[in-house]
């Protein structure tokens, strides 16, 4: 049974997050008339995120906050004036997507003073250091992928560059120091919030230990962190709650390409590889459009969208490139058959959110070393090695072996509990 009068605080890093991370959850609380104060970091933010403020705004349970990213004083001057003003919204619940910010740590220390439990939410996948000696073990796989030209090129050392390379690094070193000097330490201080020293966690930039729970997207995602960060955090697998709730089974013959390079260049093979798999699936799944969607923060000064869009359309594919003003995949994910990602988080959404096959292919983002536990080895994503030879079974949806809790269901259980401890 649900109390009366339920208040959650919901706090959101960037702000193209919204729609597929917290969306179909905050349509779920205010149903149920549950109060909702959403904390929004002043990043990653887009006309078409305030239009939806705007709308949930409408509802008197549901108020925004804007939040300024640590700077100078009177950036901590306005938060801690904020936290002071949520003292009187009698808050049930604190949910964020990271724990180890400073941000974070100001309202895990409001939460601890006013007896608030706090949750972090995953949103991002798992960072590499979590499993420093992790290794899978492969079989010997056929290589059909085009690797042209693949040379190693050796760099010239000299002792000018090594001697830039540990200046800069100093430097960046000194910065950073600066900064948690003046941000976990001085400014807290004077607010009132005493220190917030930093942990060896933090480098994973999700959870560090310091909520009362973690939310997790996968199973194994939760042994992994449960087992490296632990703390004195519970663990949760959750089941997200959908945004649109009735879902066609009609074949559609989409597939949607997500792609993940933001901030650099697609090598000529890397392109190469995402047209040999878009063949692969007209001439064996009988696919007839494909949708590249480019990562929000996609930078307009790279070459390889337009690259990969021309070489597409060579071989007769019929593509779409969505940029800029995109449509969360919450509420587009029905439009497709299949997905088929590079490295991203945005994996997870795919498989939540859609019925169709969810396909991750490994180092094809741009950047190298990714593996499939950094993803939570689902057992409803198909993982392509980059190199491996493409069959049909790749590109067939999975099914889950152990459900999650309902998410919805899991913060009334917090809000619902008598007391903090």
């Amino acid at each position: 049974m649900q109390k009366n009068n339920l208040h959650i605080c919901l706090k959101n890093g960037a702000g193209y997050n919204l729609n597929d991370h917290y969306l179909a959850l905050i349509y779920e609380l205010l149903k149920r008339d549950i109060k909702i104060t959403f904390l929004q970091e002043n990043y990653g933010l887009s006309n078409s995120f305030f239009c939806l403020i705007k709308k949930l705004s409408k509802n008197n349970n549901f108020s925004f906050k804007l939040l300024d990213l640590p700077n100078g004083i009177k950036s901590h001057l306005k938060f801690a004036d904020l936290l002071n003003s949520l003292k009187t919204k009698k808050i049930n619940l604190i949910i964020s997507t990271s724990d180890f910010t400073t941000l974070d740590r100001y309202l895990i220390k409001f939460a601890t003073q006013q007896k608030i439990k706090v949750g972090v939410l995953q949103t991002c996948v798992l960072h590499q250091s979590l499993l420093k000696n992790y290794s899978i073990q492969r079989s010997n796989k056929k290589d059909i992928f085009p690797k042209k030209n693949i040379q190693l090129k050796k760099r010239n050392k000299n002792i000018s560059s090594i001697i830039k390379v540990i200046i800069n690094k100093i430097k960046n070193d000194l910065e950073k120091l600066f900064f948690q000097s003046k941000h976990n330490f001085f400014y807290p201080s004077l607010m009132g919030y005493g220190f917030f020293p930093i942990n060896q966690n933090d480098r994973f930039n999700f959870s560090s230990g310091r909520a009362d729970f973690v939310l997790c997207r996968s199973i194994n995602e939760l042994n992994i962190l449960k087992n490296k960060i632990g703390g004195g955090s519970i663990y949760h697998n959750v089941k997200m709650p959908l945004l649109i709730k009735k879902v066609e089974n009609k074949k559609t013959k989409k597939v949607l390409f997500i792609m993940s390079a933001d901030d650099i260049e697609l090598t000529k093979v890397e392109i190469e590889n995402w047209v040999f798999i878009a063949e692969f699936l007209i001439k064996n799944l009988k696919i007839y459009e494909i949708d590249v969607r480019l990562h929000p923060r996609t930078s307009e000064e790279l070459q390889w969208p337009n690259i990969l869009e021309r070489k597409l359309k060579q071989h007769k594919i019929k593509i779409n490139m969505i940029k800029k003003n995109q449509s969360s995949i919450s509420e587009t994910a029905y439009q497709y058959d299949g997905f088929v990602s590079a490295f991203s988080g945005a994996i997870k959404v795919c498989k939540e959110q859609s019925n169709g096959f969810v396909s991750c292919v490994l180092n094809l983002s741009g950047r190298k070393n990714e593996e499939s536990w950094m993803l939570g080895d689902s057992e409803e994503i198909s993982i392509i090695q980059q190199g491996e030879e493409l069959s049909k079974e790749m590109f067939i949806r999975k099914k889950t072996l152990k459900e999650g809790i309902p998410l919805t269901q899991l913060l009334i259980n917090y809000c619902n509990l008598k007391e903090y401890s």
